[in-house]
């Protein structure tokens, strides 16, 4: 399929190691502390979507939680997120969606 992947933690620096490393796909987990830190998803997809205009972002959300879903719908329908899926997700499934995106 010939993804190349990188794990990009550093809050503070997550956008601009996106724009260095010229990432195609980004995997948002939601669950993550450091969405805290930047203020929300929309902030860090928006942030992303300015250093990286061709970006896609796949959205990754813990089903029980129905704010998550909420902000992550809220997030595709503002066009800061391309899609999500849920964090129990088949691997196939996953996979699937980064094609279909990308």
């Amino acid at each position: 399929m010939g993804f190349e992947t990188c794990l990009l933690m550093n809050p503070h620096q997550v956008i601009l190691d996106a724009e260095v490393q010229e990432i195609d796909v980004a995997v948002v987990d939601m669950t993550l502390s450091i969405l805290a830190a930047l203020d929300g998803v929309a902030s860090l997809c928006a942030g992303l979507q300015a250093a990286v205009p061709s970006i896609k972002i796949l959205l990754l959300v813990p089903q029980r939680y129905r704010s998550m879903r909420t902000k992550a719908m809220t997030a595709i329908s503002h066009k800061v997120a391309d899609d999500y899926v849920f964090l129990d997700a088949t691997l196939d499934y996953l996979l699937t969606k980064l094609l279909a995106i990308s």
